[in-house]
């Protein structure tokens, strides 16, 4: 199933002016994870800025097996 309107799964404050934002839509054509920073314009509007990925829906997995394992190796060196 191909989705137009992404879906919002999290945002969170980057900074006071930037929100990071992960969602689920389409791009090119193809079911997409991105993971973008956001920021207020003069409106007080969220835009998409330059920051940003995006990856095909199918390495979803192996993405959370990374950011699982660099959380790990984060908390083990006191980084967080």
């Amino acid at each position: 199933m191909r989705t137009k309107k992404p879906w919002i799964i999290d945002e969170w404050q980057k900074n006071s002016g930037e929100v990071i934002r992960v969602t689920i839509g389409l791009y090119n054509k193809k079911n997409v994870i991105s993971i973008r920073t956001w920021y207020f314009d003069d409106n007080d509007e969220l835009k998409p800025g330059k920051q940003g990925v995006n990856y095909e829906i199918k390495h979803l997995a192996n993405l959370r097996k990374a950011v699982k394992q660099a959380h790990i190796q984060a908390r083990k060196n006191h980084l967080i």
